[in-house]
């Protein structure tokens, strides 16, 4: 784990590339499994709204879990470049695109 100060706050995640959007940390970590490209997004700070670039060239599947590991479901809009997911209300966890 990595501590990291993104201007927002500072975050204990896998990754020390913090990022802040809109005054949210947030960690993504790329990584490959079976030939293909696939991300963790680590949400530690609770947002209605995740917003998750990235470099798939195509819509990635989305599967979202809650701290205690539990999945969760929610709106996913998924584009070539970003996946936006939206929650009824703030919420942390993790995204794993594939």
């Amino acid at each position: 784990m990595a501590d990291w100060d993104c201007g927002c706050g500072t975050g204990i995640v896998g990754d020390p590339t913090g990022t802040c959007i809109e005054d949210i940390c947030y960690s993504s970590i790329t990584y490959t499994i079976n030939g293909g490209a696939g991300l963790v997004h680590e949400q530690p700070t609770a947002a209605a709204t995740w917003t998750i670039p990235h470099t798939f060239a195509r819509r990635p599947d989305v599967s979202i879990y809650a701290i205690d590991g539990e999945q969760v479901d929610a709106d996913i809009y998924a584009s070539p470049t970003m996946v936006v997911i939206t929650f009824p209300a703030p919420f942390a966890g993790q995204a794993i695109l594939v």
